[in-house]
C-alpha cells in the first residue's frame, strides 16, 4: 500500500474531547499506534473507485461512509468517522458543524446516517454536485459552546446533539440514540445539562415533545436504577464505549494521481 501523504495532517484541537496520546516516533507500530493518524482513502486520489471497491472486497479496506475508505486494521473511533464526515460535506462546514443524527453517529452513539446533516447560521442553496452521501443543510443558530472539533471538524456537543435529536428525530431512533448519550459519561451529558440547554432554545417547535422523550429516556433510568444504555438499530456493531476513546487524529489523502489531475 503505498504511503501516505503528508500534505494534509488535522492536528488535535485544544478543545477536541478525544484528543489522544502523540505518536512515539521511532518505536511506532503503525497502523495500530494509539497516537499515528490512520488514512482515509478518496477514490481517484491514490487509488482508483474500482480499485478501491476491489480492495474493499478483499477486507483491506473498508467504507467509512460512501466513497470513503480507511484501511481495515484501522481502529474505529471519533476522528476517523468526523475525518469521513468533514470530508463529504467539504465547504459547507466553512461556517457550521456536523449536527443531529450525523454527530450522534461520529460521538459513537447511532448508527452511520443515510444523508449527512450540517447545521449552519444562514441556510444557503447547495450547489449542484453528485455527493456519495446526500448532504441536509438546515438552519441553527451555533454558540460557541455548542461546537466542539474533533480532530479540526467541526461537529455539535454531545449536549447539543441530545437537544436537537429530541426535537427532530423519529420517535423510536431518537430515544435510542439519547439513551446512549445521556449513558455516557465520558461526553458529560448529563440529564440536567441536556434539559437546561432545551430551555435555553429559543423559538424551538416541538420542546415540549423533545422535554417528554428525555425525561422518558431519564425516567427508564431511575426506575432500572442502571445508566441508560439504549440499544441503537445498526448493522455495525457499536464500539466499546466504557473507556475512553483514544483514536487519533485522521490525516487525510491527497495525492495526485499524474494527469488528469
Amino acid at each position: 500500500m503505498p504511503a501516505a501523504s503528508p500534505a494534509f495532517h488535522p492536528l488535535p484541537h485544544p478543545g477536541d474531547p478525544y484528543s489522544g496520546d502523540p505518536c512515539s516516533g521511532d518505536q511506532c507500530p503503525g497502523i495500530r499506534c494509539p497516537g499515528h493518524p490512520p488514512a482515509l482513502f478518496l477514490p481517484g486520489q491514490v487509488f482508483a473507485a474500482a480499485e478501491l471497491a476491489a480492495m474493499a472486497l478483499e477486507g483491506i479496506v473498508r467504507e467509512v461512509l460512501p466513497r470513503a475508505y480507511a484501511p481495515t486494521r484501522t481502529p474505529e473511533g471519533p476522528h476517523l468517522r468526523a475525518a469521513a464526515a468533514g470530508l463529504l460535506a467539504g465547504t459547507r462546514l466553512r461556517n457550521g458543524a456536523v449536527g443531529r443524527l450525523s454527530a450522534a453517529w461520529i460521538h459513537g452513539c447511532g448508527p452511520a446516517p443515510g444523508r449527512l446533516e450540517v447545521l449552519v447560521p444562514r441556510f444557503h442553496r447547495l450547489p449542484a454536485r453528485a455527493d456519495p452521501l446526500p448532504v441536509h443543510l438546515s438552519e441553527a443558530k451555533l454558540d460557541a459552546e455548542d461546537i466542539v472539533r474533533i480532530g479540526g471538524v467541526p461537529v455539535t456537543s454531545a449536549p447539543r446533539t441530545a437537544v436537537d435529536v429530541a426535537l427532530s428525530a423519529a420517535e423510536p431512533e431518537a430515544l435510542a440514540v439519547l439513551s446512549r448519550l445521556l449513558g455516557s459519561p465520558r461526553l458529560g451529558c448529563t440529564g440536567p445539562a441536556v434539559l437546561d440547554l432545551l430551555e435555553r432554545q429559543a423559538r424551538r417547535p416541538g420542546k415540549a415533545r423533545a422535554r417528554e422523550r428525555i425525561e422518558r429516556v431519564l425516567g427508564a433510568d431511575a426506575g432500572s436504577g442502571s445508566t441508560p444504555s439504549g440499544r441503537v438499530p445498526s448493522d455495525r456493531t457499536a464500539p466499546d464505549r466504557t473507556a475512553p476513546d483514544r483514536t487519533p487524529p485522521v490525516r487525510i489523502l491527497s495525492v495526485g494521481t499524474g494527469a488528469g489531475r
